[in-house]
């Protein structure tokens, strides 16, 4: 939850963690890929964590949840950034 009100707020507020605020806009708006990796994360390792966003952020994890599916599916192809 920590990197996603740091990426919220592009860096201006730690929770525990963060980046610094040049992070967020080195890639363009690094924002939405950051949340997308932290439910990614939470969701495949602490299903407590993953309550936590769920309790939270809910739309959030909704959409999450759609995106996640559609991967899966292979509704959409998946792709590296490198």
């Amino acid at each position: 939850m920590g990197d996603i009100l740091n990426g919220l707020t592009r860096g201006k507020e730690f929770v525990c963690a963060g980046h610094a605020r040049g992070y967020w806009d080195k890639f363009g708006d690094a924002r939405a890929a950051e949340a997308f990796a932290e439910i990614a994360s939470a969701k495949a390792t602490s299903p407590e964590s993953y309550a936590i966003l769920k309790e939270y952020i809910p739309n959030t994890v909704l959409t999450f949840e759609e995106i996640y599916g559609k991967l899966k599916s292979g509704e959409i192809k998946a792709r590296r950034v490198e």
